[in-house]
C-alpha cells in the first residue's frame, strides 16, 4: 500500500508556527482580560489597569 504524503514547504510550516503563535497570544489575552477583574475583585484592589499596546499587555496593578 502507497500511501501519498504532501510535503510541507518551509512557508506553510512558518505560517503554521505564526498562527499558533498568534491564537496564544489572543487566547492569553482574552483569558487575563476575562479573569483578572474577577481576582481583583476578590483580592479588594484598589486600581487594576489592563492595556494592550503595540502587541504588549501590561497589567498595573495598585
Amino acid at each position: 500500500m502507497n500511501v501519498h504524503r504532501k510535503e510541507c514547504s518551509l512557508m506553510e510550516a512558518i505560517f503554521n508556527i505564526l498562527t499558533v503563535l498568534a491564537f496564544g497570544i489572543i487566547f492569553t489575552a482574552l483569558l487575563a482580560f476575562i479573569t483578572l477583574p474577577f481576582i481583583a475583585k476578590k483580592k479588594n484592589w484598589k486600581r487594576l489597569n489592563i492595556s494592550l499596546n503595540r502587541g504588549v499587555l501590561k497589567i498595573k496593578i495598585e
